[in-house]
């Protein structure tokens, strides 16, 4: 059953584990094929992805927006390190690997996430370790992208209204000390909740 609050595309209606394993292996293509072509291609397919999910036509540059200075940091560092070409590829391979992420994690419910990590990482069982914890690490990691992209785009409009949008560092460390704060807190919230209790509680059971 489809959560309403995640739409009803057939991008919705697709497994979790599904959506992850065409993350993992769209990653794993763009970067051993460094071919500047297939990096467009995946770029406009992905968008193409945004509107089939219902979503405006504009959202992809919305997302993209939000770490604009991260992209254009990371565009100047490349150029002149190598040169335009290597720039714009490593630029447009990042933002589309970024777009598919947020796009599983706009169309895929939080709990469904987990139980797909839960259950692929259900051998580790029998190495002591356990794989609920891996499952919700895993889960939060694609949340804290999009967590990330609000708190980077909120801290530069609060810079460019002081004038200091061009300053580097007076967008990146507020963006850190924030995010370190977002991580402490959620850390602190899974803690109040006993999750490695309960957890062990349900293996004693079984």
């Amino acid at each position: 059953m489809i959560d309403p609050s995640y739409g009803t595309t057939f991008i919705h209606r697709l497994p979790a584990g599904l959506k992850l394993a065409i993350v993992f292996f769209c990653s794993i293509g763009l970067f051993y094929l460094p071919s500047l072509l297939l990096a467009v291609c995946s770029l406009i397919f992905i968008w193409c992805l945004f509107l089939l999910a219902g979503f405006p036509l504009l959202q992809p540059v919305f997302e993209l927006k939000k770490i604009l200075w991260f992209l254009v940091a990371l565009f100047i560092v490349q150029y002149f390190s190598n040169n335009l070409a290597s720039a714009a590829l490593v630029i447009i391979r990042l933002s589309s690997l970024l777009l598919l992420a947020t796009l599983v994690t706009l169309t895929t419910p939080f709990s469904k996430m987990m139980a797909c990590f839960e259950k692929l990482f259900s051998f580790t069982r029998f190495f002591g370790v356990n794989p609920a914890k891996i499952s919700l690490g895993l889960s939060l990691t694609l949340r804290f992208i999009a967590i990330f992209s609000d708190i980077a785009k909120d801290v530069r409009e609060a810079q460019k209204a002081r004038g200091l949008e061009n300053n580097v560092f007076a967008v990146i460390m507020p963006v850190l000390i924030r995010s370190l704060k977002v991580q402490a807190d959620v850390a602190a919230a899974i803690e109040a909740r006993c999750f490695d209790e309960d957890v062990n509680n349900k293996n004693g059971k079984n």
